[in-house]
């Protein structure tokens, strides 16, 4: 996968791994990091293009396709992670051996289906501790690891998300709750399927904290 990346210091200690949505590409959230550099030294900032070319957006990729995007179904969602899992599981590998980084180390960031993406991640790959999900859908899958209680999760989500409607982020709050996942939820009022720089900053807070 084409990945776009820039690091902040000489030594890398950790990695934000940002996943874009569907049909843009690996650069569409990297500036996020240009916001969060000065407060997370030692890190490299790191976006890959997903694996798939979207097929009616020119340059735009995707993680996994949906049957019908106005219409997304759970079982689009479960049938495109299981597909996907496998892909993204061995980018985190050779990002860790790649960098001496471990890891619980490795923060992914996703935004829409990416962050679908991050927080299957967070639920399924024992040694990832964090991720951040912005305007996002968790999909329970029966392969999560047991103990999670050392892990966090954000999730920042507009209430007027046309695209991934708000009620997503609850759900995935109570779902994630019930793993043993530690959740921080911030709603953005009147903001749609974007992100704003309300979710910026308590991105860069949580990657503090986190780190």
């Amino acid at each position: 996968m084409q990945e776009f990346s820039f690091q902040t210091g000489t030594e890398i200690k950790r990695i934000i791994l940002f996943l874009h949505g569907y049909g843009a590409d690996g650069e569409d959230l990297l500036n996020i990091g240009k916001h969060w550099q000065d407060s997370l030294p030692h890190t490299l900032f790191v976006a890959p293009n997903a694996p798939y070319p979207h097929p009616q957006i020119p340059n735009g990729f995707m993680w996994f396709d949906f049957k019908d995007v106005s219409n997304i179904t759970p079982e689009d969602i479960k049938d495109g992670l299981n597909k996907t899992r496998p892909i993204i599981q061995d980018y985190v590998q050779t990002l860790s051996r790649k960098y001496v980084v471990s890891l619980s180390q490795i923060i992914p960031v996703g935004f829409s289906q990416g962050a679908m993406i991050a927080l299957d991640l967070l639920a399924c790959e024992p040694e990832i501790q964090a991720a951040i999900d912005y305007a996002g859908i968790y999909y329970p899958m029966n392969n999560f690891i047991e103990n999670a209680t050392s892990k966090r999760a954000l999730l920042v989500h507009g209430t007027d998300d046309t695209v991934v409607p708000y009620h997503h982020m609850p759900e995935a709050q109570k779902a994630l709750t019930n793993l043993g996942i530690h959740v921080t939820p911030i709603t953005c009022a009147e903001l749609g399927h974007s992100i704003n720089a309300v979710g910026i900053l308590a991105g860069a807070t949580f990657l503090k904290e986190a780190s």
